[in-house]
């Protein structure tokens, strides 16, 4: 879905890395997909296909199935886009109410952890004071460096 939207509390680094991680990754692959689909349905019509082989008879009804669909404007693009863009912003620019830290111990990038307030929408703690440096379960683990391929 082209409208999908993270939580606002995902959107203000208010939560954890691992599952904002996992829906701004879902809202990429959907500006991905979407992309690739338009670009199907600019493709000029053309008997080129070889009929005989049947990826190029496949390829042939997704560019056809492409042309009928109802993708997404221009405008509903940059829209989603940029979405995305500030998703992934407040994770990078220092904004983010659970922020990134480096840490000089191990060499790592870790994140301080959210003590989620569902109240206020807001992490309740602020570095220094960072849960997720003494709670190995927060976060999954992720100030213990567990599971930073899925993370990150």
């Amino acid at each position: 879905d082209i409208h999908f939207s993270l939580p606002d509390n995902y959107m203000a680094g208010a939560g954890d890395t691992y599952f904002s991680g996992k829906m701004l990754a879902k809202l990429g692959r959907i500006v991905v997909i979407a992309s690739e689909l338009r670009g199907l349905a600019a493709t000029p019509d053309s008997d080129s296909f070889d009929l005989d082989d049947p990826s190029e008879r496949e390829l042939k009804l997704i560019v056809e199935a492409s042309k009928e669909a109802n993708l997404p404007s221009d405008e509903v693009m940059s829209a989603t886009i940029a979405r995305l863009r500030s998703g992934v912003e407040v994770w990078l620019n220092g904004t983010a109410d659970a922020k990134f830290l480096y840490d000089g111990g191990w060499g790592g990038m870790v994140n301080c952890g959210c003590l989620f307030n569902r109240e206020t929408q807001h992490c309740d703690n602020q570095y220094p004071n960072c849960p997720a440096f003494s709670d190995p379960g927060l976060n999954f683990g992720n100030g213990f460096y567990n599971d930073h391929h899925f993370h990150y």
